[in-house]
This record gives C-alpha cells, sequence and structure tokens, in this order.
C-alpha cells in the first residue's frame, strides 16, 4: 500500500512525496522502517478510534 501511496512501483516515482521519500531513503537507510512504523500506527489508531474486531478487517481495508 505504501508502495502505490508514493507511486514506487515504476522506475521512476511520479509523485513528490515518492522522490522526497527517495531522496530520504538514500541519506539514511532506515527511512523505510521509520515510514512502515508510522503507517502502521496510523492504521492501529484509525482501527481502534473504529472500535474494530478482527472480523472486520476485509470491510475496513478497503
Amino acid at each position: 500500500m505504501l508502495i502505490q501511496l508514493l507511486a514506487l512501483g515504476s522506475a521512476r516515482p511520479r509523485c513528490l512525496p515518492g522522490i522526497n521519500f527517495l531522496h530520504l531513503l538514500g541519506e539514511d537507510e532506515a527511512a523505510s522502517d521509520v515510514l512502515f512504523s508510522i503507517a502502521f500506527d496510523m492504521v492501529d489508531a484509525q482501527w481502534l478510534a473504529m472500535n474494530a474486531s478482527c472480523m472486520q478487517f476485509n470491510e475496513l481495508s478497503r
């Protein structure tokens, strides 16, 4: 999902966030780990705010 959001599926990213991420990744190898952690925390917060159960995963992940 992060690859799609940052348009990293092609040889060159087509959006500014993707370009900036690749630049940051060139400066710090851990940038992808940090991005994943932030994204996971955001999804977790959304999940908790919706009071969702594991049975609703498919509904909420669309």
